[in-house]
């Protein structure tokens, strides 16, 4: 996993090394129940639901998730939190203290 920043937004990837996804098949891994080898589906584990749920859980906190990769050498996904610049995550008030309050306030 990296996470890395690019211009204002937060980048972060999850790489594997396994076969890769076909180019044509690509577009549909995000779908609900897609698996890439249909002759084999029912062999592997897994029911087709996880990466619809990442995009689900990213889209909802209003951000991207895509993935690409190289057939033979792994995929990359990555996803974008939320579209909130970087300077302002990082750079959040420090609330005011008031030394007048009790501890009890």
């Amino acid at each position: 996993m990296t996470v890395r920043q690019v211009g204002d937004e937060i980048h972060v990837s999850v790489q594997d090394t396994g076969e890769g996804i076909p180019v044509d098949q690509l577009p549909y891994v995000f779908e609900r129940f897609y698996r890439t080898d249909h002759a084999r589906s029912r062999d592997k584990e897994g029911s087709g639901l996880g990466l619809t749920i990442a995009r689900s859980l990213v889209e909802a906190h209003g951000g991207r998730i895509w993935a690409k990769n190289i057939v033979g050498q792994g995929s990359t996904f990555t996803f974008v939190p939320c579209p909130t610049p970087t300077a302002q995550v990082l750079s959040l008030p420090t609330p005011p203290t008031d030394s007048r309050q009790s501890p009890e306030a």
